[in-house]
């Protein structure tokens, strides 16, 4: 978490674009280029799936990442008709830790249905849908709130679509990404309409049923802002956006989507265009390491500072409506003190508030802190008192380094060297966790 905060702090003083290249890897990370040591409990595995999609269930592939414990996991989405596949790109994602999922659109590649650009954003949030279903979460082990969208080609404004429409969505990385609104208006141009057709309609239709040259065609003629990238990217300014793009591709397109994000307000957008072709193909061990090197800086999406706001379904609201048990160590109508079940030390407390809806330091009323701070003082004199520690902590975390977006304080004694909160300590059953409850309380100021 700590070295994921450091990469996203540097990484967002560049936001913009027009770098001229990629960087040089002398040493790329390890899981581009090196695989993993087994783990024979939760060995890296690969599922083929089916995901239901308006009627049918089109094939995908889901690449599971080795280890216990939830998972990142990657949405990546290939262009039109599919033969780059960008497989490389996931296995060394996976390599890295992260799920990776894959799929064929309706009428692609032998997934039923009919094939269009419609359909082909509708099946990718059908995807996403997927991800988040409990016997998927449970199945392959999916962080939900950390999951990001991937697309090459056209597959760059499905994801740019998916994760517009789609709040929850951690962030974005566009490979060349096509936008085919613009490409049809640029029809008003015929010789550009032909260059269209003819280069990118008229030798892709075997792989793709239910379509044709013609349909496609009238398809992006008529193609309005949902098939707009730059009308996307403007809303996802809000999270991490890359794109990269290829000057003998279609790299304009996507230096222009990167430009309007910034443009929005978007301090998390990276830009950079690459001379390679649109398929990345003499660059594709610098296009993993970027992918690689880039998801590790996206925080999760309800806990960072580009998240959505405060919810009533986090665990510290269920708290305090009473859903869920904890060893209370003191609560009045404004604030709930209770024992950490992953404590750092014996005597871990947390301190919330019961009336304040906010995620950070930043959006709580100065009152409704000024209370907490109360009680946590409140709190810390009682363990000093009962353990008498060298020390004792107080510790609010902000953003990313925020496990849940409910603002909290901890304090828990300290014992020489601070406990790190980077690292999940073990569990502690209620019942272990009640009698020094009970301490504390008693030994609370008055």
């Amino acid at each position: 978490m700590k070295l994921a905060h450091l990469l996203m702090a540097s990484l967002l003083l560049a936001s913009g674009a027009g770098a001229a290249g990629p960087p040089a890897y002398p040493n790329p990370p390890l899981s581009v280029i090196t695989d993993p040591p087994a783990d024979a409990k939760n060995p890296a595995a690969m599922a083929v799936v089916r995901i239901p999609t308006h009627g049918v269930s089109i094939n995908g592939v889901l690449y599971v990442a080795a280890g216990s414990g939830s998972h990142p996991t990657l949405l990546l989405l290939h262009g039109l008709p599919g033969n780059e596949q960008n497989l490389d790109l996931a296995q060394a994602a996976r390599r890295a830790g992260w799920n990776v999922l894959t799929l064929h659109y309706r009428g692609s590649w032998g997934s039923p249905g009919t094939y269009s650009f419609a359909h082909c954003i509708e099946d990718g949030k059908a995807a996403l849908a997927f991800l988040r279903a409990p016997q998927a979460v449970k199945a392959y082990r999916i962080n939900v709130d950390r999951i990001v969208v991937a697309g090459h080609s056209l597959g760059g404004i499905v994801a740019a679509r998916v994760s517009a429409d789609d709040d929850a969505v951690a962030g974005t990385f566009l490979i060349d990404p096509a936008d085919i609104a613009a490409t049809g208006r640029d029809f008003a141009d015929p010789a550009k309409k032909q260059a269209f057709v003819e280069g990118e309609l008229r030798g892709d239709m075997p792989p793709l049923a239910g379509t044709s040259v013609e349909a496609l065609s009238d398809e992006t003629a008529q193609a309005g802002e949902a098939l707009d990238l730059v009308a996307a990217a403007r809303k996802l300014a809000d999270r991490p956006l890359m794109v990269i793009g290829a000057e003998r591709g279609i790299g304009q397109r996507g230096k222009a989507a990167a430009e309007a994000a910034v443009a929005a307000g978007g301090p998390w957008v990276q830009s950079e265009t690459w001379a390679t072709d649109h398929s990345f193909s003499d660059m594709r061990i610098a296009l993993s390491a970027r992918l690689v090197g880039w998801l590790w800086t996206v925080p999760p999406r309800a806990t960072s500072f580009t998240g959505p706001g405060w919810n009533g379904g986090n665990v510290f609201a269920r708290i305090i409506r009473g859903e869920l048990p904890v060893a209370k160590v003191y609560e009045d109508d404004r604030v709930l003190a209770f024992m950490d079940n992953h404590p750092e030390s014996v005597g871990h407390v947390l301190v919330i508030s019961k009336t304040a809806h906010a995620r950070n330091v930043m959006e709580i009323d100065p009152a409704d802190l000024a209370r907490l701070i109360v009680v946590a003082r409140r709190i810390a004199i009682a363990e000093r008192d009962v353990f008498h520690p060298t020390g004792v902590v107080l510790q609010q975390n902000n953003g990313n380094a925020s496990s849940v977006p409910h603002l909290h304080i901890h304090v828990y004694p300290a014992y020489g060297d601070v406990p790190s909160l980077s690292t999940p300590a073990k569990e502690a059953p209620l019942a272990e966790l009640e009698p020094v409850a009970a301490k504390l309380r008693a030994a609370l100021p008055k």
